[in-house]
């Protein structure tokens, strides 16, 4: 949840396709450390995620906060694709994000 609301902020204030990799890339990074926070979870709750799965209700409460750190970042994200996204140090920032299992 920290890791989108910091990249909403990031995004927010980016002004140069430099700016927006470093963004990216900070993301990246934090939930690359995060991953065997994420596993935990998962081998907690292994129905998380998938299809129909209703979330347990201690995670209810962080699931609406992310929700909406989610969708002010997906906003930022937007105008800064728009502007900067043909970028090549953004493009390879963005590939990361993707390629992160």
């Amino acid at each position: 949840n920290q890791a989108i609301e910091t990249l909403g902020a990031d995004l927010a204030k980016v002004k140069t396709a430099d700016d927006a990799a470093a963004a990216f890339t900070k993301f990246n990074k934090t939930t690359k450390a995060l991953k065997p926070q994420m596993d935990k979870l998962q081998k907690k709750y292994p129905n998380l995620g998938k299809k129909g799965a209703k979330l347990p209700a201690d995670l209810q409460a962080e699931s609406d906060k992310l929700e909406k750190a989610g969708k002010k970042m997906a906003a930022a994200m937007i105008g800064v694709m728009m502007k900067y996204g043909k970028d090549p140090k953004v493009m390879k920032a963005m590939k990361e994000m993707g390629n992160m299992k």
